[in-house]
């Protein structure tokens, strides 16, 4: 008698699941939730396509700024060289006239060492001669 009830039970616990299994079929979304699923994907089908055209015009920017600033920075670098050129002429310039100035002074002194020998070895033979 328990084996019978055992297998009656089981039986009835399966069928059970089987019904419960059954009786629940997949709900179609009504025609309002269909609605307002398509209402939702034209919505986000227009905010994805705002998206890619904002990208593009951002693509288009930053290639416009890149391309302005790589001409700023061949014209600040020939601003540089300009510059630097001028200052290397400038330098050279400096140069040679302290070295045009050290030359004339030292021609000056030359000159001026030559009257004192002169002068002292015109002392020294008056001394000699008054000895």
């Amino acid at each position: 008698m328990k084996r019978a009830f055992k297998k009656g039970f089981v039986l009835g616990v399966g069928a059970l699941l089987l019904l419960i299994a059954g009786c629940q079929e997949q709900q179609l979304p009504s025609e309002k939730q269909s609605r307002l699923i398509a209402a939702e994907n034209i919505r986000l089908r227009k905010q994805l396509g705002q998206r890619a055209d904002e990208i593009e015009m951002l693509k288009e920017l930053h290639n416009e700024q890149m391309t302005l600033q790589q001409s700023q920075l061949g014209e600040c670098k020939e601003e540089q060289k300009v510059l630097r050129d001028k200052l290397e002429q400038g330098t050279r310039k400096e140069v040679q006239e302290v070295l045009q100035a050290v030359m004339e002074e030292s021609a000056a002194m030359r000159a001026e060492n030559e009257k004192l020998k002169a002068r002292v070895e015109q002392l020294e033979a008056e001394l000699k001669k008054t000895e």
